[in-house]
């Protein structure tokens, strides 16, 4: 139980002294009171990545303070615009009762998920539908691919403490460097397959 909360609390992200840590046979239950479901689902990460845990029960409730859905719309582009890597983008926002919509096409996916998590962490967002769409009708280069991977992994709250070295050729990544489990080299993996690596070693 302690190397969960010492993990929760280590990240200025997750806002873990908000969250209760309970531990049956290597079963995590997390509960408590977040303000943000950015913060719930880095939460949830972080914990996954604890050596010797078997799964994590998310019992954490989302307070959000309510708020008019058009100034929450505005409030979301704001951040989105604010964001550099994300201020061009071409994104529709349409908010319902605190839940999200984005729509649009990114040239990216590092940038939809950028973009989606941008709105998460934004104040009166209680869920957020992530329907941008990856325009991919241009082939990346090796050396763009590459740097997709290593801005997904920059922009990733479960990899914030890991230096990852990217090789991609024809296409096929190669990965190398040190992780604290399982966990972290499935979730590096799979940001590799989704940024559209042909293959990951």
């Amino acid at each position: 139980m302690l190397a969960v909360e010492d993990e929760l609390r280590s990240s200025e992200a997750g806002n873990g002294h908000l969250i209760d840590v309970d531990v049956v046979d290597g079963i995590v239950t997390l509960s408590g009171k977040l303000n943000n479901i950015l913060a719930e689902q880095i939460a949830v990460g972080l914990a996954e990545r604890v050596r010797g845990v078997k799964s994590v029960v998310d019992e954490i409730a989302i307070v959000a303070e309510r708020r008019d859905d058009a100034v929450l719309t505005k409030d979301v582009l704001a951040a989105i615009k604010a964001d550099p890597e994300t201020r061009d983008l071409k994104v529709t926002v349409k908010v319902a009762d605190g839940t999200v919509t984005l729509t649009g096409k990114v040239p990216a996916y590092g940038l939809k998920t950028l973009a989606g998590e941008i709105t998460m962490g934004t104040k009166g967002v209680v869920e957020v539908e992530n329907n941008l769409q990856v325009d991919a009708v241009t082939k990346l280069t090796d050396e763009q691919l590459q740097k997709e991977i290593r801005e997904l992994y920059r922009f990733s709250a479960l990899l914030d403490d890991v230096e990852l070295q990217v090789a991609v050729k024809d296409g096929k990544v190669v990965l190398n460097g040190n992780v604290a489990g399982s966990f972290q080299k499935s979730s590096a993996e799979n940001l590799a397959w989704r940024a559209g690596a042909k293959d990951v070693d």
